[in-house]
């Protein structure tokens, strides 16, 4: 029997960009990260589309909290941290809800079916995993994925912290996610060792 081997078939551009691919040119704006997407046809007014670059359009945070705490406790901490007892770098409290079983939803409960969506649980195995995805505190065009992966190490727990986003972030959202989760590790950390 004569195996068939199926070819991906290109994608061809649509009929008016390649017939009019020469009225088209990219312009540097004074960032490597950005270019506009310009229409040069004369007698046409120009027309400019900033398109962001890929460093613009993804994030990678990496975090690491050493914790004097065995793993168990300091999962339950970063339960209750996330959750109940939620609070911003400047120590005011934003208490969310956090159903911690797979599919469940993270999200700031304002009453009377008010409130902020942030995430669904995709993974939890305690006490080594727990794994969100979905918009987060962003109302932007952007999907995320983070994660938090807990071991024993000598002297208590290492947590792991990995989140990956893509879409567009703001560069002052991009500080202050960075801000946001070491604070949330450093609070979780300081609740698991209080408990010891």
């Amino acid at each position: 029997m004569k195996k068939t081997r199926l070819q991906p078939t290109p994608t061809p551009l649509p009929v008016p960009l390649l017939e009019n691919r020469e009225k088209w040119g990219t312009q540097s704006i004074g960032s490597e990260r950005e270019f506009r997407v310009c229409r040069r046809d004369v007698g046409h007014p120009p027309t400019t589309t900033l398109v962001p670059s890929i460093e613009k359009l993804t994030l990678n945070i990496n975090l690491e909290t050493h914790v004097e705490a065995p793993i168990e406790a300091t999962f339950e901490a970063l339960l209750e941290q996330l959750g109940p007892g939620f609070n911003r770098p400047d120590g005011s409290a934003m208490p969310m809800k956090l159903e911690a079983r797979p599919g469940g939803r993270w999200f700031r409960d304002l009453g009377d079916d008010n409130g902020h969506f942030w995430a669904n649980v995709q993974a939890i195995k305690r006490p080594t995993l727990l794994e969100f995805s979905r918009p987060l505190m962003l109302s932007h065009a952007v999907t995320h994925n983070v994660q938090y992966r807990l071991s024993e190490v000598k002297g208590g727990t290492l947590i792991t912290f990995h989140h990956q986003a893509l879409g567009f972030i703001p560069d002052d959202v991009r500080e202050n996610m960075v801000k946001g989760w070491s604070h949330i590790q450093t609070e979780a950390a300081r609740r698991a060792q209080a408990k010891r």
